[in-house]
């Protein structure tokens, strides 16, 4: 696993940096591009299938999931770096972010049993069941960050976040009481790593804003229901306190 989620930072960091790159293109390739980023196909994890639900009524249903971690994660100062975008007319910049960040977190929840539940416009919504990182060996994870960091010529904010990566070393997740925070340390550092790189290569392009990824994770019971309008929109949610809790946590509240 630890090559993986290695391996699934560069190619996403691969993938952006190829998309913002300020050169000149064809027609059919900024068509293409285009269609690539703005077209949506909604293939959602039915989480309603085959399980036992509660109704409101025959319009409304509710599943139960029982003590879940639940993982908020948006991106700082959305509201601002849109409108700058907006004003250079590189909305592919923002968008291209959102898109390839929430691909990143989708496979990384792969990995490790969960999903991604909902989007919220700047950032999602996961959820996993449980964890089991029992074949996951910290110590080659952090040697392969730093690897990722030397090969960006960031070596220098490496030691930045060298503290959470000897927590998360000594600590592990199976056999730490506190395992919701320690899945907070660890997707707040990959986006880290992925956003020094980005924000390095958006200052060159002289661009006057920053990627920062906030990450909130709790532990709790929880729910999800399912809002369908027709002709509308169909689209999964989750409900419970430890929801609200999760976003606040990553917002400083």
């Amino acid at each position: 696993m630890n090559n993986q989620l290695i391996k699934l930072i560069e190619k996403y960091l691969r993938l952006y940096l190829e998309l913002i790159e300020p050169r000149p293109r064809l027609k059919n390739e900024a068509s293409l591009e285009e269609r690539y980023i703005t077209t949506t196909d909604l293939v959602p994890h039915d989480f309603f299938e085959d399980k036992s639900t509660s109704n409101c009524n025959k319009n409304i249903s509710y599943r139960e999931f029982g003590n879940s971690y639940i993982i908020f994660n948006d991106l700082k100062n959305s509201t601002s770096i849109l409108e700058e975008c907006e004003s250079v007319g590189k909305e592919c910049i923002y968008v291209g972010y959102i898109y390839y960040t929430s691909k990143l977190l989708a496979d990384i929840l792969d990995l490790i049993g969960g999903k991604i539940v909902e989007i919220t416009g700047d950032g999602n919504y996961s959820i996993i069941k449980k964890i089991d990182f029992k074949d996951f060996k910290f110590g080659l994870f952090y040697d392969g960050l730093e690897h990722l960091f030397i090969n960006f010529n960031a070596k220098k904010y490496f030691k930045s976040y060298q503290r959470l990566f000897d927590e998360l070393e000594l600590h592990g997740l199976n056999n730490d009481t506190k395992k919701h925070e320690k899945l907070r340390q660890l997707i707040f550092c990959i986006f880290a790593v992925f956003n020094i790189q980005v924000n390095k290569k958006l200052k060159v392009y002289q661009y006057n804003f920053d990627f920062a990824m906030r990450v909130g994770c709790e532990k709790g019971d929880c729910k999800i229901t399912r809002f369908d309008i027709s002709n509308h929109i169909r689209q999964d949610k989750l409900i419970g306190s430890v929801v609200n809790q999760a976003a606040h946590q990553a917002m400083g509240k």
